[in-house]
C-alpha cells in the first residue's frame, strides 16, 4: 500500500485523494445539471411544445419505462428509463377540445410492445424486410417464395 510509506507515501496519497475528490466533484456536478430531453431516446421526435399562455399547445406523449420509486428526492415515483416516448396529439385546454389518439392506453400499450417485441424484431431482420424505398422496387422475396420457372 503506497499510504504506508513514509513521506513520498503519504505525498502520493495526498495527491491521489485530491484528484480523486475533483473527479467527485465535477462528476456530480455534471450530473445534477445534466436534464434528460425525450429527444435524448428518439432524435425524430423533434422538438416538444409546453402550453402557450392560453394554457394550449402542448404536446400529448406516450412515455413507457420503467416506473420506479426514487427516494433521492422527496420520495417521487418515476419513470426510469424511459424507453419508448411517442408525440399523440395537441393539448387544445381540456379533453373534450383535444383530439384523442384513436384507441384505449391499453391498446397503445400492447402496440408499442408489439413494435418491440423479439418476433418482429427478428421479422426486421428478414432480407425481404430491408427495403428502403418500397418492397415492390427495391425489396427482396423470402427465401420460402421461389421465382417463378421461365417459360420454355
Amino acid at each position: 500500500m503506497v499510504c504506508a510509506i513514509p513521506f513520498f507515501g503519504w505525498i502520493a496519497c495526498a495527491i491521489l485523494t485530491v484528484i480523486a475528490a475533483a473527479i467527485v466533484i465535477v462528476g456530480g456536478i455534471v450530473g445534477l445539471l445534466d436534464t434528460a430531453n425525450p429527444a435524448d431516446l428518439d432524435e425524430n421526435l423533434g422538438d416538444l411544445h409546453v402550453n402557450d399562455p392560453t394554457r394550449r399547445g402542448a404536446d400529448i406523449l406516450f412515455v413507457k419505462g420503467t416506473w420506479v420509486y426514487d427516494s433521492a428526492h422527496e420520495g417521487w415515483n418515476e419513470i426510469h428509463p424511459i424507453k419508448h416516448c411517442q408525440k399523440i396529439g395537441t393539448w387544445n385546454g381540456s379533453w373534450n377540445e383535444s383530439p384523442i389518439p384513436e384507441g384505449s392506453p391499453t391498446r397503445w400499450c400492447e402496440a408499442v410492445n408489439s413494435a418491440g417485441s423479439p418476433l418482429t424484431v427478428a421479422a426486421q431482420q428478414d432480407p425481404e424486410n430491408q427495403w428502403t424505398i418500397h418492397p415492390v422496387i427495391d425489396g427482396c422475396r423470402p427465401v420460402s417464395e421461389a421465382e417463378p420457372s421461365p417459360i420454355h
